[in-house]
């Protein structure tokens, strides 16, 4: 199981240092129009994270929602 993790964790990281090492080589000679846009591009990462981080929400209760072993009910939580 963790190397899985490891495996999925991987092409995050080689794309993390690409982008990292084309952004050091393309900076000098595109800092003009390159800071001109940079602000805009923070302000579209915000929807942008809300909409891709929140996708793993979906129907992801707690221990307390789940059903107990008598037919669903929880008599503990007040479902009478």
């Amino acid at each position: 199981m963790v190397f899985e993790v490891r495996r999925q964790k991987t092409p995050f990281l080689i794309t993390l240092a690409v982008g990292g090492v084309a952004i050091v080589w393309l900076w000098p000679k595109h800092q003009g129009h390159l800071a001109v846009v940079l602000p805009y591009l923070f302000l579209l990462a915000c929807p942008l994270m809300h909409l891709f981080h929140h996708h793993g929400h979906h129907g992801r209760a707690g221990p307390s929602a789940a059903p107990s072993a008598e037919g669903g009910r929880d008599e503990s939580r007040g479902d009478a």
